[in-house]
């Protein structure tokens, strides 16, 4: 997955970080470090995307699993007056 999005792959990476992300929660839990680690892979895949309302949920997973992003990066700049993003910034701090 990280390959994939590293060449700007996204769908194809997406694909990768879903089932990651299914298969830690199902073997670790919600709540396990790894899968909040997916959830912030996910979202940062899905901002890539601009799928910003499938993203925002995976970032706050992430962020509340202890994990965070760097919202500075340009690639956030079409949410940076989204509320709900400026709260997870916000949360993130």
């Amino acid at each position: 997955a990280i390959v994939e999005a590293g060449q700007n792959r996204y769908a194809s990476a997406l694909s990768y970080f879903q089932r990651s992300l299914a298969i830690s929660q199902k073997t670790l839990g919600p709540d396990h470090s790894v899968t909040a680690l997916n959830h912030i892979n996910t979202g940062k895949i899905l901002v890539g995307l601009r799928r910003y309302d499938q993203a925002i949920p995976h970032l706050q997973a992430g962020i509340q699993g202890g994990f965070s992003f760097d919202w500075t990066d340009r690639g956030f700049a079409p949410l940076r007056r989204d509320p709900r993003f400026l709260t997870l910034a916000a949360e993130q701090e």
